[in-house]
């Protein structure tokens, strides 16, 4: 099973744009880079293969993936174009079952990757909801083609719309756990009321925002 995590190197300006509004450059990026390195963690002890996918290549002296991780660049294109080329690559290297995730979502734990995995056995394909209407997991055990184009991404529609072109490619497909991307100080609130922080993260936000933990 081959999982790849799609993320930005984080550098200040660069990332989570829409919170550094309301916390600043900086703390946006510190606070990215907490969740980065979490969603890295968990990735790498579920145990699966795992590829970081980055928008942007490493900047010398500021941040670079685990020296055991293996990184590529992403391909152009919208959210859609970079899944499709990533799904395709993978398959033409012998996996034929793949998922993708991002690298904002505080909840995320090896389990679910787990149980997405273990979901993508019988199903074709697996989707794990966001609280804001995206997806912060898509799995696919057949060729992706067309499946993810014309999809409104960044949406409240985002995840309606690929059920949709699933069922209409009658293509089966489970549901996990809802989990919360933050992308903006709202987003960040929400999940600090629900604990969805590791230890880690809310201590970076201990630090940062003077928030207790």
């Amino acid at each position: 099973m081959k999982l790849l995590v799609f993320a930005r190197p984080p550098a200040a300006g660069k990332v989570k744009t829409r919170l550094a509004r309301e916390v600043g450059d900086d703390m946006a990026a510190c606070l990215y880079r907490a969740l980065l390195d979490h969603t890295l963690r968990e990735a790498s002890a579920s145990g699966l293969s795992v590829t970081l996918l980055l928008a942007e290549p490493p900047v010398p002296g500021q941040w670079h993936p685990p020296p055991h991780l293996a990184w590529e660049l992403q391909a152009p294109g919208d959210l859609g174009a970079k899944l499709s080329a990533a799904f395709a690559s993978a398959r033409a290297s012998g996996w034929s079952r793949v998922m993708a995730i991002g690298s904002d979502a505080p909840g995320l734990r090896r389990h679910h990757l787990l149980w997405a995995a273990h979901a993508l056995e019988t199903a074709p394909a697996v989707i794990g909801p966001a609280a804001d209407g995206g997806f912060w997991l898509l799995g696919l055990s057949v060729p992706a083609g067309e499946l993810l184009s014309d999809i409104p991404w960044s949406s409240p529609r985002t995840r309606s719309a690929l059920e949709t072109r699933l069922r209409h490619g009658n293509l089966r497909y489970v549901l996990g756990p809802c989990l919360r991307d933050v992308d903006t100080f709202e987003d960040l609130a929400a999940a600090w009321e629900e604990g969805a922080f590791p230890e880690t993260a809310a201590q970076v936000l201990g630090r940062t925002l003077g928030l207790r933990w």
